[in-house]
């Protein structure tokens, strides 16, 4: 576990401006077909505290084999952070957000079930937009197996199985595009 307090006197921040421009870069009304936001950096003093935590505990071994494992990992992890001249929040900071995973392991077996919570991200400066919490799920089987030197990984992993609408808060696209939606795949990572 570790915390974090950070003072800066000029603070590289993407603030949004309140406007939109068309492709041609004229400014158009937000909102308008085709129209983007726009964003300026500015240089602000900032406060920025915050936590990162994560921890992994060996729940069950030798279960169904004379080698299997079932572990349990956890993490969480926030960061508060204003501009000092005004009190505002600033842009894309990550809400907090939470974790936990279920890990098994026999030989070169392995499967991992995976919930991450991001609670909803209110504290936004003007003209930003807030972001609702979300809870994504995930599952990966793996196999490992070595040849001539080289160890190779197969995988089939499913990413936000429950299709939910997610919104990254510290993403510029998050108005624009919202994070992928359920997804499965299938590869393998070979390394020599």
């Amino acid at each position: 576990m570790s915390g974090y307090y950070s003072r800066f006197a000029n603070y590289l921040a993407l603030m949004s401006t309140g406007r939109a421009r068309d492709d041609a870069g004229d400014v158009v009304a937000p909102g308008s077909p085709g129209s983007l936001p726009e964003f300026q950096y500015l240089g602000v003093p900032a406060t920025l505290y915050g936590f990162e935590a994560e921890g992994k505990a060996r729940l069950f071994q030798k279960m169904l084999t004379s080698s299997d494992t079932l572990d349990f990992e956890a993490r969480a992890d926030y960061v508060h952070g204003e501009n000092r001249n005004t009190g505002e929040p600033l842009p894309r900071l990550a809400p907090l957000r939470l974790g936990g995973a279920l890990v098994y392991g026999a030989g070169p077996w392995g499967a991992r079930v995976d919930v991450t919570y991001a609670a909803k991200q209110t504290r936004v400066p003007v003209n930003d937009t807030p972001t609702d919490a979300y809870t994504l799920l995930s599952l990966a089987l793996t196999y490992k197996f070595k040849t001539s030197g080289t160890q190779t990984l197969v995988y089939l992993r499913g990413d936000n199985l429950t299709n939910q609408e997610a919104r990254n808060a510290s993403s510029i696209l998050r108005d624009i595009a919202p994070l992928p939606g359920r997804s499965v795949k299938v590869g393998f990572r070979t390394t020599f």
